[in-house]
C-alpha cells in the first residue's frame, strides 16, 4: 500500500469517528487478513473453501449498477469489496446517498484505505454498516435501490437471505468456516430461525462480543469445534450446538472450563470418549447426512451429459500436497526432539518411508499405529509425556491415507475412472484414469454423482470406521455407490439393497466391473439408496435431533 492509501484510511477513520464512533473503534481492532491476497498483477483474490477467487468488479458490472439511476436515488450496497463499485456510483450519481453494508471488518478497512470517502462521510451522504449492523438497516427499511456486489453477494448468501422478507423473531449466531455452514444455515431457517454469521477465527474478541450483545441470539451453532467456543458460550450465557463433521489433526482442547452449555455432536463414535476425557460434559455421536434440497437427481442434457455421464467416478482431495507438508512436519518434530538434531534427518526419513511402504502393502488394514510403535517407540513416549498438541502418528496417517487413495484411483484407471479434485490427480492418468479438474461443490457435484454409472467412496485410511458425507450425497442424488465396508455403514444402510460395499481393492475392482455390466440392477439399488437418505438421513432431520438436546423445538409446523 502507498502513503496515499494510508492517508485515505486516516482521513476516513477520522471522519467516521465524528459520525459513527462505535464503528470507528471497531475498525481499529486487530483482525486477521490471511483470506485476502493479491497476485503479481495486483488483482485481489479471496480465499473461499481452500480456493482463491478473483473479486475485482468488471467494467460491465460497474456500468450496470448505475444504468437507470437518478440523481436523488438512495442506494443500499450489499458488500463493499475493494470499494470500486461504491466509488463509481458516487462519481456517476453525485446527488445520491449511500448505505453500505459489509460482513468483513478487514475488507471494509481495506476499502477505506484504497478510497477517500471523507467528504461523503462528513456530509452524511455515505453511511457504513458492519456485520450485525445489517439488522439495524433492515429494521429501519432499506433504500429502494439495492446493488449487490457481483462476487460477495455469492459469498454472503446467509445475510442475503435476510433481505427478502420480514425478520424472524429469534436468531442463531452461526460460526463461519467449512463447506456445510450454508447447509446448516438453510436448515435453521427452515426451523424458523434467523441466522447471522460470526467469524470466530478472523474477527477480534471485541467484535465477537459486540455482535453477541447486539444480536442477542437464541443460541450459538457451528460446524466443527473452534478452541475457546465453550468459554465464549458460557460468558455470553448461550447454549452452543456444535456438529463435528471433519477429521482434526489436533486432539480436543483439554480443560475447556465450564461446558454445561456446550453440546457436541460428532460424526465419529471414537471421538465421543476423546471429548469427554478432555472435559466436555455433553458429547453425542451423530452420523453425517445430506441436504436433500440441494442434493437430488437431475437429468443431464447436452454438454453436461457428455462431460458427466462417465463409467466410473470419484470426487475428492488427493491429499498429496498436504501429505508432503505433514511428512516434513513429522521429520521436523523428530529432529527437534532427538539429541543429535538435524544430523538424524536422513535416518528418520528412511524409517518413515519403511513404515509407509509396509502400510501401502496392506492397504485394507490400518497397520500404521503398530508400525509407528515399533519404529519410533521412544519418540512416541516423549510426545505423550509432553502432551504434544500435534500427534506425530496423525501426521503420518495423513501421508499414508494420501498414498492409498492415489493407488486406488490409479488402479481403477483401466475401468474408466474419472476423477475430480486437485491437480495432483494428474499422476493417475498414466495408469488410465482421466483427470477432470476441480469440482464445484454445489451444482457440479450433483451432476457428477447423477451422471456416473458407478461412484466409488475411498475413505481416509485412519478413519475407515465412519460413513463419509460423500456416501449420503451420492445416494441423495440417486447415484449408484460402492463404498468401503464398516459396521457403521451397516448400521445406517441395508448393504446390498441400498448400497454396495467392498473390503479390499480386489473386491472393489471386481464389483465395479460387475455392476458396469448390469445397469438395471444398479438403478434399483440406487433408487432404494435415494429413498433411504430421504427418509432417514436428511440434514434437517439431524438438526431437529440436535435441537431437541438443546430444548429448542422447531418453530415451524
Amino acid at each position: 500500500m502507498t502513503a496515499e492509501h494510508d492517508r485515505n484510511l486516516i482521513l476516513n477513520l477520522h471522519c467516521l469517528a465524528g459520525t459513527n464512533p462505535t464503528l470507528e473503534r471497531r475498525l481499529r481492532l486487530p483482525v486477521l487478513g490471511g483470506h485476502l491476497a493479491f497476485d503479481e498483477e495486483g488483482v485481489p483474490r479471496y480465499l473461499l473453501h481452500s480456493s482463491w477467487h478473483e473479486f475485482r468488479v468488471a467494467d460491465q458490472d460497474l456500468a450496470g449498477s448505475v444504468a437507470t439511476a437518478g440523481r436523488d436515488d438512495n442506494f443500499f450496497l450489499f458488500g463493499i469489496g475493494q470499494g470500486e463499485q461504491l466509488r463509481h456510483l458516487m462519481d456517476t450519481v453525485p446527488g445520491a446517498r449511500f448505505l453500505v453494508w459489509e460482513r468483513d471488518p478487514f475488507l471494509l478497512r481495506e476499502a477505506l484505505r484504497l478510497h477517500d470517502y471523507s467528504e461523503a462521510l462528513l456530509a452524511g451522504r455515505l453511511r457504513l454498516q458492519l456485520g450485525v449492523d445489517l439488522l439495524d438497516g433492515l429494521r429501519a427499511g432499506l433504500p429502494e435501490r439495492v446493488v449487490l456486489h457481483p462476487f460477495f453477494s455469492r459469498v454472503y448468501t446467509i445475510e442475503l437471505g435476510l433481505l427478502g422478507g420480514p425478520l424472524p423473531e429469534q436468531f442463531v449466531a452461526l460460526g463461519l468456516g467449512g463447506l456445510f455452514v450454508d447447509d446448516l444455515a438453510h436448515c435453521l431457517r427452515k426451523e424458523g430461525y434467523g441466522v447471522m454469521p460470526l467469524d470466530f477465527v478472523n474477527w477480534s474478541a471485541e467484535e465477537l462480543d459486540y455482535s453477541m450483545l447486539r444480536l442477542a441470539p437464541e443460541f450459538l451453532a457451528c460446524i466443527n469445534y473452534t478452541h475457546g467456543l465453550a468459554q465464549f458460550a458460557e460468558r455470553h450465557k448461550r447454549d452452543l450446538l456444535c456438529w463435528e463433521i471433519d477429521p482434526n489433526l489436533e486432539p480436543p482442547p483439554e480443560n475447556p472450563g465450564k461446558t454445561r452449555r456446550t453440546k457436541i455432536f460428532t460424526y465419529r463414535r471414537k471421538n465421543v470418549s476423546l471429548y469427554r476425557q478432555a472435559g466436555f460434559e455433553h458429547v453425542h455421536h451423530l452420523p453425517l447426512a445430506s441436504n436433500t434440497e440441494k442434493r437430488h437427481p437431475v437429468i443431464l442434457q447436452g454438454e453436461d451429459r457428455r462431460r458427466y455421464q462417465v463409467p466410473l467416478a470419484f470426487v475428492g482431495a488427493s491429499m498429496v500436497a498436504e501429505a508432503g507438508r505433514y511428512r516434513h512436519r513429522f521429520v521436523a518434530l523428530y529432529t527437534s526432539w532427538h539429541p543429535e538434531g538435524k544430523s538424524v534427518t536422513a535416518n528418520c526419513e528412511e524409517r518413515v518411508q519403511k513404515i509407509l511402504d509396509l502400510q501401502l502393502q496392506e492397504p485394507d488394514r490400518y497397520l500404521l499405529p503398530q508400525l509407528y510403535d515399533e519404529e519410533f517407540a521412544d519418540f512416541k513416549k516423549s510426545a505423550v509425556a509432553r502432551s504434544a498438541r500435534e500427534d506425530p502418528l496423525k501426521l503420518l496417517a495423513q501421508v499414508a491415507a494420501a498414498e492409498r487413495r492415489l493407488a486406488y484411483v490409479a488402479g481403477l484407471g483401466p475401468l474408466g475412472m474419472h476423477v475430480w479434485g486437485d491437480q495432483e490427480w494428474q499422476r493417475t492418468e498414466e495408469h488410465g484414469a482421466r483427470y477432470m479438474g476441480y469440482a464445484g461443490h454445489h451444482r457440479e457435484l450433483t451432476k457428477i454423482y447423477c451422471g456416473a454409472e458407478v461412484n466409488v467412496d475411498i475413505g481416509r485410511l485412519y478413519q475407515l470406521d465412519i460413513v463419509t458425507m460423500r456416501v449420503f450425497d451420492v445416494l441423495a442424488c440417486g447415484g449408484f455407490l460402492i463404498a468401503e465396508y464398516s459396521d457403521e455403514l451397516g448400521s445406517l444402510f441395508d448393504i446390498g439393497n441400498e448400497i454396495e460395499t467392498y473390503r479390499s481393492f480386489e473386491e472393489l475392482s471386481a464389483k465395479v466391473f460387475y455392476y458396469q455390466q448390469r445397469p438395471e440392477q444398479r438403478l434399483k439399488i440406487a433408487q432404494r439408496g435415494l429413498e433411504a437418505v430421504r427418509q432417514r438421513h436428511d440434514f434437517r432431520q439431524r438438526l431437529q435431533h440436535m435441537l431437541r438436546f438443546l430444548g429448542k423445538p422447531s418453530m415451524t409446523p
